[in-house]
């Protein structure tokens, strides 16, 4: 239901699919020369995933109530570390 990332290192084919959360938007691709690194920063109406330092960039709206709020990590031959920050909001007097 909801979105998946993933990038096949045989083809380097980077692929953000939306599914029910993309209301009616599926998928986005862009072949990359190799991936190093992926920073994704989402919220409960939007994606936005830098890779390689923002060598491409991927904007997307989503729309969570047809999705949940679940995330995994699934990985072949990929290795790496994954760091998870918990953001809050501020007040703006």
């Amino acid at each position: 239901k909801g979105a998946t990332i993933s990038y096949q290192k045989k083809t380097k084919q980077f692929t953000l699919t939306l599914k029910e959360c993309g209301y009616g938007r599926t998928n986005r691709t862009t072949v990359l020369k190799e991936l190093n690194k992926l920073a994704i920063y989402a919220d409960t109406s939007s994606f936005e995933i830098f890779v390689n330092d923002g060598e491409t960039v991927f904007t997307t709206r989503v729309y969570s109530k047809h999705c949940e709020n679940i995330v995994c990590f699934l990985s072949c031959d990929m290795i790496g570390d994954i760091r998870f920050y918990r953001l809050g909001s501020i007040s703006i007097d």
